[in-house]
């Protein structure tokens, strides 16, 4: 597991003063006020979280040492990690960070073993879950709660009812 977790991504500088406005990665996007404090890529230290405030439907975020619209040009774009273990605090029993199913076998209740986890991509509605898998072509489904049962080492468990309900594969070549 990692020990650090993307939370946010940085979308543009925000006023004159250092600030970014972010897109909250985090299950409930107002933790991350409760976050003290967050690593930019590509950098190594962890910046203090000097303020943080709601804009529209994104926030926006003061970081430390950051102070001019320039600094924060500079970036834009960039994902933001806070400490595995304080977003740990924040999240609930059910919730799975995305960074733990990237590479893991997906197995349906059933015992079918469907592929690997290669990504998962949000376009709004719902996490969408992407799986290599040598049986069907482009598999992937809508992440809309039930489905993902447990999560291991190894493997993630799918319930098979649910997932059938979902699934999207292409047709055409289906083993």
């Amino acid at each position: 597991m990692k020990d650090n977790i993307c939370v946010a991504i940085i979308t543009k500088p925000h006023g004159l003063k250092g600030e970014v406005k972010v897109k909250v990665l985090l299950n409930k996007p107002n933790d991350i006020k409760k976050l003290g404090s967050l690593c930019i890529e590509k950098e190594q230290e962890y910046r203090k979280i000097e303020s943080v405030k709601a804009v529209s439907d994104v926030f926006a975020i003061k970081l430390e040492n950051i102070n001019t619209c320039e600094q924060a040009a500079v970036i834009k774009n960039r994902k933001l990690f806070a400490k595995r273990e304080d977003v740990d605090k924040l999240k609930s029993k059910d919730d799975i960070f995305i960074d733990d199913i990237i590479g893991l076998e997906a197995v349906t209740t059933d015992g079918e073993s469907l592929g690997t986890i290669s990504t998962v991509e949000n376009f709004g509605a719902s996490d969408v879950v992407f799986i290599k898998s040598s049986k069907y072509k482009n598999l992937c489904f809508a992440n809309i709660g039930g489905i993902i049962l447990s999560v291991d080492e190894n493997k993630v468990l799918l319930n098979s009812p649910k997932l059938k309900e979902v699934m999207v594969f292409d047709e055409s070549v289906r083993g």
